[in-house]
């Protein structure tokens, strides 16, 4: 699937060669689970095409359909050289967004796109896939320790010494971000009493606790979906343990996760902070006005923005004649995104916060 999205500005492009038009790939996955954040990444992307066609630049969008699947970057990585992009931004799926890079590779002869720009996929390989492989990857993302180095940096030290436990539920998340956090706390003087995983989706974890409170244990880190959470806090309660409890940016999810009974009292997460601001809406203004094609819902969240930073990062590359982006700063929706060594730019940083009145509340100060 392929798609040219033009702005619909009348006469903005009367006296601009088509040929010389700057176009920019949006690849992202239409159907599934990540539509929703897809389709508000599409609405931001054209936004941005609006913007930068006003300001008198010839861009171009062309969409693709990449469904996370890798078996689609050939037929999809030649419909791009086709309509002539040269720079693609937005795969929300490392592994496609790899193999689409593998093509463009291997395709240098035919002048393809000169960079992938990916959004929110925190892999650990790109630096490895730039470096070793020589892939023109690219990354919109935090690092891939980002959320435990949050909880070392903000959570740990409120513990305020009390011997803490590590748990996990022995997913790919879980124990990754519980060995993260070792890695890093250990170091720095922040050391568990006790490491341990459970199985997860249980009733009660009632068997856990008591074994950790014979271990001395009195507050908790848990790197757990959100149901798990929520039986450990619950369980905690029934046995009216004075524990500290925190959690991951999965406790996102803990107010569709609660039960009537539940108390988080107190609880404390880390999640990275969101982009839309108050300053950020005026410069957007009223979306409803954009000839772009609005979806269902319009209050401004990450996924838009996303799609806008991208294309204004991949604009300004292309401006500049860039292929590497490493090293080069971009002035953005978001604020300025700096690409490192590695090919990531941060767009957020981890924030605290703390359940209280049935809600998460930002921790101020931190």
């Amino acid at each position: 699937m392929i798609r040219m999205l033009i702005p619909l500005l009348a006469g903005a492009l009367a006296s601009t060669s088509v040929m010389a038009a700057e176009v920019i790939g949006l690849s992202l996955p239409l159907d599934g689970r990540l539509a929703p954040v897809a389709k508000r990444m599409e609405y931001g992307a054209q936004l941005a095409v609006q913007k930068l066609v006003r300001q008198g630049r010839d861009v171009q969008l062309v969409l693709v359909d990449d469904g996370c699947d890798v078996d689609k970057a050939p037929a999809l990585a030649q419909n791009l050289i086709d309509a002539k992009a040269e720079i693609v931004v937005g795969p929300l799926c490392f592994r496609a967004a790899t193999a689409m890079a593998k093509e463009f590779k291997d395709k240098a002869y035919a002048s393809p796109p000169k960079a992938i720009i990916t959004a929110n996929t925190r892999n650990k390989l790109l630096q490895r896939l730039r470096e070793v492989d020589e892939l023109s990857l690219f990354s919109l993302s935090n690092a891939p320790n980002a959320e435990a180095q949050a909880v070392v940096d903000l959570i740990l030290p409120r513990f305020q010494g009390r011997p803490f436990a590590i748990l996990d539920d022995g997913s790919v998340y879980g124990r990754a971000l519980a060995d993260d956090i070792r890695d890093l706390g250990e170091p720095a003087g922040l050391r568990a009493v006790v490491n341990s995983n459970f199985r997860p989706l249980q009733t009660t974890q009632i068997a856990l606790l008591r074994r950790l409170r014979k271990s001395g244990v009195e507050a908790v880190f848990i790197a757990a979906a959100a149901e798990d959470v929520v039986t450990i806090a619950n369980d905690i309660r029934t046995l009216k343990l004075d524990w500290m409890v925190a959690t991951g940016e999965r406790g996102q999810l803990l107010p569709y996760s609660i039960t009537p009974d539940s108390n988080m009292s107190g609880m404390l997460m880390v999640r990275e902070r969101g982009l839309a601001t108050e300053e950020i809406e005026n410069k957007l203004g009223d979306l409803a006005s954009v000839g772009a094609t609005a979806p269902d819902e319009q209050e401004i969240e990450d996924s838009l923005l996303w799609g806008h930073a991208l294309v204004e990062i991949g604009a300004e590359a292309l401006r500049r004649g860039l292929s590497d982006l490493s090293g080069q700063t971009f002035e953005t929706i978001i604020g300025p995104m700096t690409f490192d060594a590695v090919g990531r730019a941060s767009p957020a940083p981890f924030i605290l916060l703390q359940w209280q009145d049935g809600a998460f509340e930002v921790v101020q100060g931190n």
